[in-house]
C-alpha cells in the first residue's frame, strides 16, 4: 500500500501502480520527491 502525507499523490501513485506501469510509477515518485525538495 502506498502511503503519503498528500492524499492526491497517494491516489495518483496508487492509480499508476494498478495500471502496472512500473517505469511511470518510479518517474512519478521521482517528480513527487523533487517537488518536495524544491521551494
Amino acid at each position: 500500500v502506498w502511503v503519503s502525507q498528500n492524499s492526491i499523490e497517494c491516489l495518483f501513485a496508487d492509480m499508476v501502480y494498478k495500471l502496472g506501469d512500473w517505469e511511470e510509477f518510479v518517474r512519478v515518485c521521482s517528480l513527487i520527491i523533487d517537488s518536495h525538495d524544491s521551494p
